[in-house]
């Protein structure tokens, strides 16, 4: 595991959340809502995404609407404490990569979010964000 992994996992244990779910609240927060495009993002089964949301969804970090056009369908959307609980993480995040990069720029900062997205792809742990 990368430094820069262990640095956000550890960053993110007071926050109580994985890294899936981290990512995943994260995508939603962003307004993305499918399960199936979700577990894709994350590199999760679709069968997986079914676990991660009912974590989010027992904390009341996100809520499981209808699709009243597709029964079958269940689109999800960040409660206003999760966005509150995401947001306050990827704050934390910023501040750890921060520290790692010696009190880097915003655009260094950022540079290693994108190299550890990318890090995560080319070892198989979530594609790459479009």
């Amino acid at each position: 595991m990368s430094r820069l992994s262990r640095v956000i996992e550890h960053t993110l244990g007071p926050f109580e959340l994985s890294l899936a779910q981290y990512r995943l609240l994260g995508l939603i927060v962003e307004g993305e809502a499918a399960s199936s495009a979700l577990a894709d993002r994350i590199a999760v089964s679709p069968a997986g995404i079914t676990g991660v949301v009912d974590a989010l969804v027992n904390r009341k970090l996100v809520a499981r609407g209808i699709d009243p056009t597709d029964g079958r369908r269940a689109p999800i959307r960040a409660t206003a404490k999760g966005r509150k609980l995401w947001l306050a993480a990827d704050d934390a995040i910023d501040r750890n990569l921060r520290s790692v990069a010696s009190g880097g720029s915003d655009e260094v900062v950022d540079s290693l979010k994108r190299w550890h997205a990318l890090l995560d792809v080319s070892l198989g742990f979530a594609p790459s964000r479009p």
